[in-house]
C-alpha cells in the first residue's frame, strides 16, 4: 500500500509541475482568422496561474500558461468572434489557501482584453475590461459581458473543467 501511495503522489506531482504527459498542453496562438488579444494582470504577492480552454462550453482541453511574475502581465492572441473561457488559479503569498475563478466570453476581432482575479482567501472572481482597439487609448476601458462558471475537478486533462 506504501508503495502505491509513493507512485500517486509521484504521479500527482509529476502532472501539477507540468512535466508529466497527462499535463495540460502549451497554449498555443492562432495563426489566422479574426483574433484579439487577452491580457492576464494581477496585483500583489500572490501565485497566479492561467489556463484557457479550446472547448468553452464545458471547459475542456485545457492549454497551460506560464505563472504570472510580480507585477507583471502576460498577453496572448485569443481567436475572435466565438466564446472563450479561461481560468485564473490563484494562491495568496504562494503558500497558503487559494481559489480558481474561471469565466466565458465572447471577444471581438482587434479589441485588447485585460483580466484578473480579484478576491481574498478561497473566494475570487476575475475582473474583465476591454480596452479597445489599437488608438483607443483615451477612451476608458469597459466591463464586458461574461459569464462567471463554477470550476469542478474534472477526471482528466480534457476535462470538463467548468458547469453553468
Amino acid at each position: 500500500m506504501r508503495k502505491l501511495n509513493l507512485f500517486v503522489t509521484a504521479t500527482m506531482m509529476s502532472v501539477l509541475s507540468g512535466c508529466g504527459a497527462l499535463g495540460p498542453s502549451p497554449y498555443k496562438e492562432p495563426m489566422e482568422g479574426d483574433t484579439a488579444t487577452l491580457v492576464f494582470k494581477k496585483g500583489g504577492h500572490m501565485l497566479v496561474i492561467p489556463n484557457i480552454y479550446a472547448g468553452a462550453t464545458e471547459c475542456t482541453d485545457r492549454t497551460k500558461l506560464p505563472p504570472i511574475a510580480d507585477d507583471e502581465e502576460i498577453s496572448r492572441r485569443i481567436v475572435a468572434g466565438r466564446p472563450l473561457s479561461f481560468s485564473l488559479v490563484r494562491t495568496e503569498n504562494y503558500l497558503s489557501e487559494g481559489c480558481i475563478a474561471t469565466t466565458t466570453f465572447s471577444p471581438e476581432p482587434n479589441h485588447r482584453y485585460i483580466a484578473q482575479v480579484k478576491g481574498h482567501g478561497t473566494t475570487c472572481h476575475v475582473d474583465l475590461v476591454d480596452a479597445g482597439k489599437p488608438g483607443d487609448e483615451y477612451i476608458p476601458s469597459k466591463a464586458v459581458p461574461k459569464s462567471d462558471r463554477r470550476w469542478r475537478r474534472p477526471l482528466s486533462e480534457r476535462g470538463p473543467f467548468c458547469t453553468d
